[in-house]
């Protein structure tokens, strides 16, 4: 299974969006390396 981040990313460029809207809620610290920012990824 793909991670989230991928997932979005195929959506928007299959619907060819112009804004991606992402929350901040998420892992920070430590926890932020080992797992992963998916608002970080998508912007990647």
């Amino acid at each position: 299974m793909k991670p989230p981040s991928h997932e979005i990313v195929r959506v928007a460029e299959e619907l060819k969006v112009d804004l991606i809207a992402l929350g901040t809620q998420g892992h920070s610290g430590w926890k932020r390396f080992t797992i992963g920012s998916v608002a970080e990824l998508v912007v990647r």
